[in-house]
């Protein structure tokens, strides 16, 4: 008899062989990685029609991405979003830069433009001057579960309201179809409208942001208002070296000097938030809702909102920032864009998301395999394991698993219709924290995938 660790036997012979293996760890399934998407170029990069060449990069640090992107667009908001993403925590992120072309013209940027990694590479209907080369980028980066787009924001761009706002839902779509990421959005900054009165021409531009408000829908989203002032950046000595323009640097943001003399400039807040997500994660679990912490970085608010004013829009499903005396500035909100009762809280709609997250990853091995008892014990056992963890750690209300959760896998829902079609169909009940009540998902695997569909 042979017996080796962790090799293959070299020469065999008759009889018995027995070769250990060690077993490898299941990698642990992270949360809290977001994809940034702006305006910029890798700077290792050459070609954007090179098949061979990454469109994307994925970065640990601030450092890194100041070497590994080049900022082509004076106004973009990209470094700030990523930035202000590793201030709050953030240890993780993918950034795609889009391409803006050559020489550089804002005027020409759209929004569309920052829209094309999110369009269906079944999609053939192309747009007019887009960049097929960015087509479906989304599709193929793995291990993310959060999507910004900061430069939807940018002066030239958000002008077009209409044109914002279907972008927007379009990533919503994504997100849905993708069935496992989440869209962190900005509401769009208050006007410059002349008024007689400060209240009354903030009234109005509340209203502007109930109308974004109602202008989008999905469970796969979030909006967070207003903007943040936030310290001025510094062209990096990488970026000088890319022949950025004095006048590029002295115009990248609006600045408005402090009493202190400290340079600020007004920021879409998307970048922050994503960084507060990856630290509530990190710190307690996707089950803590973002919600009643610090925004490091923020010096100020564009506008400071009443509680009344915070009332109403969190109402709606808009989450603000509010400022208190000691306290910081702080999120006060933790909604989604969904018109749904049971998904009107980030908390329980990531959960979920992150469950149909870890069956993608842990129950592929069991693709093809005989569809029978034996294969519903195995999944039922996967499950309630993972279920038990969630319990274990808070995520669940009930004094006992049994009141926590359930996991149903067998016959009466894999009958002969689903089994010939290939499938296995588990269905898994969580009492969420909030809201308390029991929210259905139901998960059907076959060798095309894993479809997850809520029941209520």
């Amino acid at each position: 008899m042979n017996m080796s660790v962790d090799q293959v036997s070299r020469y065999r012979r008759p009889g018995v062989q027995i070769d250990f293996i060690a077993q490898k760890k299941i990698p642990e399934l992270r949360t809290g990685i977001p994809v940034f998407v702006g305006f910029g170029e890798l700077i290792e990069q050459t070609s954007w029609n090179d098949k061979d060449k990454r469109r994307w990069c994925r970065i640990t640090s601030w450092q890194q991405f100041e070497q590994r992107i080049k900022q082509t667009i004076k106004h973009s908001f990209l470094r700030y979003a990523v930035r202000g993403f590793f201030e709050n925590g953030g240890e993780c992120c993918v950034v795609v830069p889009i391409p803006a072309g050559n020489p550089v013209s804002e005027s020409k940027l759209t929004a569309s433009a920052l829209a094309e990694p999110f369009r269906d590479t079944l999609n053939t209907n192309i747009s007019p001057g887009s960049s097929s080369a960015m087509q479906g980028v989304m599709e193929d980066i793995e291990n993310i579960d959060l999507v910004c787009i900061p430069d939807l924001m940018m002066e030239n761009i958000c002008h077009s309201r209409d044109s914002v706002i279907k972008v927007q839902q379009q990533v919503l779509e994504h997100c849905r179809k993708m069935g496992d990421r989440f869209a962190i959005f900005d509401a769009f900054p208050l006007g410059d409208i002349e008024c007689q009165s400060y209240a009354h021409k903030k009234n109005l531009d509340l209203i502007k942001i109930s109308d974004h408000r109602m202008s989008i829908s999905g469970s796969e989203g979030a909006l967070y208002f207003p903007w943040i002032f936030v310290q001025q950046l510094t062209i990096s000595m990488q970026n000088e070296k890319a022949d950025l323009s004095e006048d590029l640097v002295k115009s990248m943001a609006a600045t408005t000097i402090r009493a202190d003399g400290l340079a600020m400039c007004l920021v879409p807040p998307c970048g922050h938030m994503a960084g507060i997500y990856a630290r509530t994660d990190a710190r307690i679990g996707v089950f803590k809702a973002p919600a009643n912490e610090i925004i490091e970085g923020a010096l100020d608010l564009e506008v400071s909102l009443t509680y009344n004013d915070q009332a109403e829009l969190n109402h709606i499903g808009v989450n603000c920032f509010r400022s208190s005396l000691g306290r910081g500035i702080r999120v006060w909100g933790a909604r989604t864009l969904s018109i749904q009762k049971s998904d009107q809280y980030i908390s329980t709609r990531r959960l979920f998301l992150t469950l149909i997250r870890w069956v993608e990853i842990n129950m592929r091995d069991l693709v093809f395999e005989t569809n029978d008892p034996s294969l519903w014990d195995r999944i039922k056992h996967r499950l309630q394991g993972y279920c038990y963890e969630l319990f274990k750690n808070g995520a669940l209300q009930g004094y006992s698993p049994a009141e926590a959760y359930f996991v149903k896998c067998d016959r009466e829902i894999n009958n002969v219709e689903v089994r010939e079609l290939g499938r296995v169909v588990s269905e898994v009940g969580l009492a969420s924290v909030a809201p308390a009540e029991f929210i259905v998902v139901r998960i059907t695997q076959s060798a095309s995938g894993t479809i997850a569909a809520f029941v209520f």
